[in-house]
């Protein structure tokens, strides 16, 4: 078995250094899944603002206002208490940076396995992809 071979990236959202081996890497862009999911939470508010400031969102927010509206009036009727949504405040972010250790080799960041670093992973070669000539139609024979 071979050295183990480790592409380096920078997280998206922290921009700290991980390392990934080829049989783990699936397209990852984040350290960990708390920067993934913050990016994520963040894309989508801004998806939501841009949606907000357009003429269909305006109309949909003015009607579910208006839908807001008409059912507290009934509530207040039958003495139901409001309660607070505390769900849509933002949590503040408590991303852990760990510091680089220079004496400590490379290694995944998801499996662990100890490696080489490269800057991209070379192609795998499947099979016998060597150039076949053309072959013959069958002939018939007379």
């Amino acid at each position: 078995m071979g050295t183990e071979l480790l592409r380096e990236f920078n997280c998206q959202r922290c921009n700290q250094i991980f390392y990934v081996c080829r049989c783990c890497y699936r397209g990852q862009s984040y350290c960990c899944d708390e920067c993934r999911e913050i990016n994520q939470r963040e894309s989508h508010q801004e998806s939501q603002h841009l949606y907000r400031t357009s003429d269909n969102g305006r109309k949909k927010n003015r009607e579910g206002s208006n839908r807001r509206r008409l059912n507290k009036t009934k509530k207040n009727k039958h003495n139901v208490k409001n309660v607070a949504d505390v769900s849509s405040t933002p949590l503040p972010p408590s991303i852990i940076i760990i510091p680089p250790q220079h004496n400590m080799p490379p290694c995944c960041h998801k499996c662990g396995r100890t490696g080489r670093i490269v800057k991209e992973f070379p192609r795998r070669e499947y099979g016998d992809n060597r150039k076949q000539p053309f072959s013959t139609p069958n002939r018939v024979f007379q």
